[in-house]
């Protein structure tokens, strides 16, 4: 998936994400940091990834 990062802490992902990558220059262009600033990359992941736990994907 290709978006605006990912919070791969968050409880419904963090079981799910098993890596990423960064493309732009957020962060000096540090390719490990990967961190959703929009929120919309996190919610995409939920909705490919999340974990059935009975809870909504809240970002």
């Amino acid at each position: 998936m290709l978006d605006s990062g990912c919070d791969i802490s968050h409880p419904d992902l963090k079981e799910n994400i098993i890596g990423g990558l960064n493309f732009t220059n957020d962060d000096g262009g540090d390719k490990t940091i990967f961190t959703d600033y929009l929120g919309h990359g996190t919610h995409v992941a939920g909705i490919i990834a999340a974990t059935d736990n009975g809870k909504e994907l809240l970002v």
